[in-house]
């Protein structure tokens, strides 16, 4: 009887480590975007003004810019994606990252990585700070990152 009982927690426990959700492997987004007849200066400029304008941080926004090389990394944080009654419970959710920008003559290309999902410790919780998931929607992030990539690069072509 006393085998079984292990037997049984053994399953258990090695049905759970089956179930358990992967990392964020895909946590990386890359997205490229020719701006055709726009200089190096000009994306640089509108991007750069795009994200003093558009991301927020605790601490500050953008981390390196080198004009030259036509990079822009920056920090920055969003409110967790979500909609309906999920986000009463997820009101205080919010997704860090890191976001870096590099530039050509004619293109732009945007990346996100450290994409983080964190949370405040409240009594009847733990805080949290690590993937999205197990716990968020890594498709609703990746699509609100996207949307801002997107949002970022068309800056460029309208500030012409």
């Amino acid at each position: 009887m006393r085998s079984l009982r292990v037997l049984a927690a053994v399953l258990l426990l090695a049905g759970c480590a089956a179930a358990a959700p992967a990392g964020d492997v895909d946590s990386k987004i890359e997205v490229a975007r020719a701006v055709p007849g726009a200089s190096k200066d000009r994306i640089f400029n509108a991007t750069k003004a795009w994200i003093g304008a558009n991301f927020h941080s605790a601490k500050r926004i953008i981390d390196y810019e080198n004009r030259d090389e036509g990079v822009l990394i920056a920090s920055s944080m969003i409110p967790f994606p979500c909609s309906g009654a999920q986000c009463t419970a997820k009101a205080d959710w919010v997704v860090l990252f890191t976001v870096r920008v590099d530039i050509q003559d004619g293109s732009s290309r945007v990346t996100f990585t450290n994409v983080l999902l964190t949370w405040p410790q409240l009594s009847y919780r733990p805080g949290y700070e690590g993937p999205v998931r197990p716990y968020g929607d890594w498709d609703a992030v990746k699509a609100r990152l996207l949307g801002l990539a997107a949002d970022m690069q068309r800056s460029s072509v309208e500030r012409q």
